[in-house]
């Protein structure tokens, strides 16, 4: 993983900092178990959600740009309940909780992007 970076943004929000972590093709951007402290929006590539399961690994989705990952587990405070690999290079914005939280609860659409994926996740599921 690329050390995220710290970014301001420009103009009277500078003190608004985004990290962005850069991942290659294969590479583990969270395991299964660990602790959440960061939730992830998808800039560019593709991550594959995948479950441990003695019969073999469960891919539960793939996810693509402007979508989030890590939600679940910081909303509900348990540690991950997947590992999410990047597909190909990959690059995420993270956000702490609290950072997180302030988003959704200041830009109401994204918290509607969110449960929209969050049902599409559930409904193709097998």
């Amino acid at each position: 993983m690329t050390p995220p970076d710290q970014i301001a943004t420009s103009g009277p929000e500078a003190a608004d900092v985004r990290r962005h972590c850069a991942f290659q093709a294969g590479q583990k951007i969270f395991a299964e178990g660990q602790p959440s402290d960061l939730v992830y929006r998808i800039v560019s590539g593709q991550v594959d959600l995948v479950k441990a399961d003695p019969a073999g690994d469960l891919h539960l989705a793939v996810l693509g740009p402007d979508e989030f990952l890590g939600e679940m587990d910081i909303l509900d405070d348990t540690v991950r309940s997947v590992s999410a690999v990047a597909l190909k290079e990959t690059v995420l914005e993270a956000f702490g909780k609290q950072e997180f939280l302030d988003l959704v609860r200041a830009q109401p659409e994204v918290s509607l992007g969110i449960l929209q994926s969050l049902a599409r996740r559930l409904r193709d599921r097998k």
